[in-house]
């Protein structure tokens, strides 16, 4: 009958679009579900996919699984993935793998042609079935109701399957992200931890640098940076800074790379000077050592000449260091030592 070669045609025509979909062929049509590309293209714009010779600025369909389909354009291709990105979005999306990629966008229709063209179609289709249905069945009233929900179902069913399917539009996948969540010294240990986002996380740490030193020995996971920093380094940076320079080059995840320079506080105390006896105490609570300039001045009894010495004693880091002091009756120890550039100076 006429009418069953209407809806067979309809059918067909559904099945063709879902199939296109489903099979890894570069042939596809599509709808557009999201403003991510305005106004290259609308909401409910039709896009016709053919072929998968695409450069950078060409605009592309790529699919995650039968669910999901981003059509969005190629800002970057290299080392197998594509980059894209919606012309409307402020960031691009994650790098897919090139095998991902359905094809490139060769025509777009406007939902203002296409709509009204497939209403009138769709509608007539419809009207030619239900004809040839109740003059062979002999459909009246309750009859023709049904068969016209029927049909509604049945055309939701198929619109779902066959163009929900491909509606297309924004990731729906996290954008790829990294942040310096903290960089500190924990006594001589450098710790840096990051947050990512999107499924990025620390792949390979190629350099790490201290004020153009390179590090080694340091130790990672997938969010954390830890590295043992010489203490004889620490202390030179510690006379003439406050801050250590600290330089990051690392592979992540995702085919993505990270760069940074960052300061990191480098915790600065006063030493504790004491003069018991015969001895210097030299107290530094830092976790570098710390060189203290001492101009000794002593003298065996009141009104001999005083001896003037100098010397040049190191605290030893997170400990007391002693220094001998001449066994003279009088003695007077003028100390002076230099933390971030600033000079401290005493007497005892």
């Amino acid at each position: 009958m006429e009418g069953d070669r209407y809806t067979l045609a309809l059918a067909a025509l559904a099945t063709l679009i879902l199939a296109l979909k489903l099979l890894p062929v570069p042939l596809a049509v599509m709808v557009v579900g999201s403003g991510s590309m305005r106004p290259a293209m609308e909401v409910g714009d039709l896009v016709v996919v053919a072929g998968k010779n695409y450069h950078v600025g060409d605009v592309v369909v790529w699919c995650r699984g039968a669910r999901l389909c981003v059509v969005h354009r190629v800002v970057r291709i290299a080392d197998g993935y594509v980059v894209t990105k919606g012309d409307a979005n402020p960031a691009p999306d994650p790098p897919v793998p090139r095998g991902l990629v359905k094809g490139r966008v060769a025509l777009v229709v406007p939902r203002y042609v296409w709509v009204p063209v497939a209403m009138p179609l769709l509608l007539y289709a419809l009207a030619r079935a239900i004809a040839g249905l109740s003059g062979a069945y002999g459909l009246r009233g309750a009859g023709l109701v049904f068969l016209i929900m029927l049909f509604y179902l049945s055309s939701a069913v198929v619109f779902y399957l066959a163009a929900s399917m491909d509606v297309v539009g924004p990731s729906a996948y996290t954008q790829p992200l990294g942040y310096l969540a903290a960089a500190s010294l924990r006594g001589d240990t450098l710790v840096i931890r990051y947050t990512f986002t999107g499924g990025l996380a620390l792949l390979r740490v190629e350099a790490l640098q201290v004020d153009s030193t390179p590090l080694q020995g340091y130790e990672y996971n997938s969010t954390t940076i830890t590295a043992r920093i010489p203490q004889g380094l620490l202390g030179r940076v510690a006379r003439e800074s406050q801050y250590l320079r600290v330089s990051v080059y690392a592979q992540l995840t995702k085919n993505a790379t990270l760069r940074g320079s960052y300061r990191v506080l480098i915790p600065m105390r006063p030493l504790t000077v004491k003069h018991l006896g015969h001895t210097l105490l030299l107290c530094n609570p830092n976790p570098y050592p710390v060189n203290v300039t001492l101009r000794i001045q002593h003298a065996p009894r009141p009104g001999a000449p005083w001896q003037v010495e100098e010397e040049t004693a190191t605290a030893a880091p997170g400990a007391c260091t002693r220094v001998a002091l001449p066994s003279d009756r009088y003695v007077y120890v003028d100390y002076a030592y230099t933390l971030g550039g600033a000079t401290h100076k005493g007497r005892v």
